[in-house]
């Protein structure tokens, strides 16, 4: 029987059709765009912050958002006092007093203007990550019900990706879900003896990020395992038993804190 080019040629288009089909790909895409957008948005930041300090250097804020709100509006010329108050409060009279008193300099219109379209650029970046990051919550829980109620959606939609599908995932022995992201630590342990990763990106997890270093190693194993059935769940039985497994879950974190 000899070599059928167009019936393998079909086969293979079929293949490829099936996977870009797959929601798996969807969220694949997803999680990349809103890791660039992130860089994106801490380059945009890190460029304002010294861009802004050329006119208001005394001004700082913890979150980007309020420092990136405040770039755009304020101006040391004529400042919006009422505006101010609305974001600062009680503060808005310490930051004014701040800006009577500044070092910085007094810029042109054209100047200040340029800085607050930059800063509102910056704004924009920041709430398509936050459309993105919900869009990406929905599809997640939609695409792995059982995983996003075990480790939050974002993690379970950081697990697909780095797995490259939910059933590649779900096909991994829990040893290698546990160290899923730490592949450079991992390669470091096998060529120099280093010690070897407990967990990888699993460590996003809240319980095993907020607990101190001697117990996460077994909380990762632990969480790892159930990631394990879940992602199963989801690729293949379709049913939904992640609140059994997250009850499990928990007394085993339980057990190992009482230790």
């Amino acid at each position: 029987m000899g070599f059928d080019r167009e019936k393998f040629l079909k086969k293979v288009e079929d293949k490829l059709s099936k996977e870009l089909s797959s929601p798996d790909q969807l969220i694949i895409q997803t999680i990349n765009a809103l890791d660039e957008l992130n860089k994106i948005f801490n380059l945009c930041f890190e460029r304002l912050s010294e861009w802004y300090a050329v006119h208001f250097p005394e001004f700082k804020a913890k979150e980007p958002h309020k420092y990136l709100l405040v770039a755009s509006f304020f101006n040391r010329k004529n400042p919006d006092q009422k505006k101010l108050q609305q974001l600062f409060g009680e503060q808005a009279s310490t930051i004014l007093n701040l800006s009577k008193n500044s070092i910085g300099s007094i810029l042109e219109e054209e100047d200040i203007l340029a800085i607050e379209e930059y800063a509102k650029f910056g704004l924009e970046v920041e709430n398509k990550k936050i459309y993105l990051e919900n869009y990406l919550k929905q599809l997640t829980k939609k695409v792995a019900p059982n995983l996003s109620y075990l480790c939050g959606e974002l993690l379970a939609a950081r697990l697909i990706e780095k797995a490259g599908g939910i059933k590649k995932l779900a096909l991994l022995p829990s040893s290698t879900i546990q160290v899923l992201g730490a592949e450079k630590a991992l390669f470091k342990h096998l060529k120099s003896g280093s010690p070897p990763p407990k967990h990888g990106i699993i460590f996003q997890h809240p319980v095993i990020s907020s607990t101190n270093k001697k117990n996460r190693g077994k909380i990762a194993r632990s969480l790892a395992s159930k990631i394990a059935i879940a992602a199963k769940a989801d690729a293949f039985s379709k049913k939904f038993i992640a609140p059994e497994l997250k009850e499990k879950f928990d007394k085993r974190i339980k057990k190992i804190l009482s230790k």
